[in-house]
């Protein structure tokens, strides 16, 4: 368990972004729905003085300290440096709000390897790979998968169009 920031709990800032990074899945929702396919300007322009006051606050409460910097103020770095790559998703909808899909799909390959210690071989590896591959797809596509995996072995296997 990780002993919270005293510092980021008084301050606040944490709770702060995370209500700024709710209301831009709420708008892009909001704006999704019209039709849209990034957040108009004003609604940019308002989230990212926010995410610029958050951030601020954090570089405040951890200043620069010669020989290396906190977990903190590293964080809170990134997150003024890299700020447009982390809300990407709010000027392109065509961009995943979240990357749960991902995660998903490396979630199966970390229990494997805890579970019974990793792949014996590479080809092992490479097989079980194409597999959940072909049934992340499968699922995506909300094709039945034991009708997918029967088609595959007969020599029909599903490819997207």
């Amino acid at each position: 368990m990780t002993v919270p920031d005293p510092a980021a709990a008084a301050d606040g800032w944490a709770a702060s972004l995370d209500l700024l990074i709710g209301d831009l899945f709420r708008w892009r929702d909001d704006w999704a729905k019209k039709g849209a396919d990034r957040l108009p300007e004003f609604k940019t322009t308002k989230a990212l003085a926010r995410w610029d006051e958050f951030v601020a606050r954090r570089l405040d409460v951890h200043p620069h300290q010669p020989g290396g910097q906190s977990h903190a103020r590293r964080l809170a770095l990134r997150l003024q440096d890299r700020r447009d790559d982390y809300l990407r998703w709010t000027t392109n909808f065509s961009i995943p709000a979240t990357n749960n899909t991902a995660e998903q799909a490396v979630r199966m390959i970390k229990t494997k390897t805890k579970v019974s210690g990793g792949f014996r071989t590479l080809d092992g590896l490479q097989r079980f790979l194409q597999l959940r591959g072909y049934l992340d797809t499968l699922r995506k596509n909300r094709i039945d998968l034991i009708t997918g995996l029967r088609d595959a072995l007969n020599g029909h296997a599903w490819a997207p169009s």
